[in-house]
């Protein structure tokens, strides 16, 4: 997703990403359960993991007895532009 700095595209992206990772309708259409690997090209670190706390303890998913979701953040830049740059590792990383 691409868009103007500040147009809340994180907070879209990671609120879809959360409704597929517990399988919850999301704008009022059904959603297949699966796992999700987001790829935060900017903002990362401190930035996208307190905006995934916030949207974790939203949700519900922040207490001990919560089903673990299948979700998992890639922080570092990624070129996916070069196909020999950075595309195998990411390739690894979701298999994983």
């Amino acid at each position: 997703m691409f868009g103007e700095p500040g147009c809340r595209k994180t907070f879209f992206m990671t609120d879809l990403a959360f409704n597929i990772v517990t399988g919850r309708t999301w704008q009022g259409r059904e959603v297949d359960r699966m796992g999700v690997v987001y790829v935060a090209t900017e903002g990362g670190g401190f930035g996208i993991q307190n905006r995934i706390s916030a949207i974790k303890k939203h949700y519900g998913l922040d207490q001990p007895d919560a089903d673990p979701v299948p979700f998992a953040i890639v922080t570092c830049t990624v070129n996916l532009l070069d196909p020999n740059a950075d595309t195998d590792c990411l390739i690894d990383f979701i298999n994983e």
